[in-house]
């Protein structure tokens, strides 16, 4: 059975990596991609292919909920 891919984003490292880890330790799920800020999210969006979307709400620069809208133009069927 193939995994979900997840695109992991926050801004603190400490729960970006503990999240991380806890999600990779599911037979459904694995993180295949971390971003610690939105912009850097974008870029990876436009280069790859996401099951679910799993983002900071409160980021500096970019919102979470601005890079869902980003997410969601970039790849329609993406889970947030």
């Amino acid at each position: 059975m193939e995994k979900y891919r997840i695109l992991l984003v926050d801004d603190h490292p400490i729960l970006l990596e503990g999240t991380k880890n806890l999600i990779n330790s599911s037979d459904l799920f694995e993180v295949t991609e971390t971003a610690t800020n939105a912009e850097d999210a974008t870029k990876l969006l436009k280069l790859n292919n996401y099951d679910i979307l799993i983002t900071d709400y409160e980021m500096s620069g970019m919102s979470g909920s601005e890079l869902i809208k980003i997410a969601k133009a970039a790849q329609p069927d993406i889970k947030t």
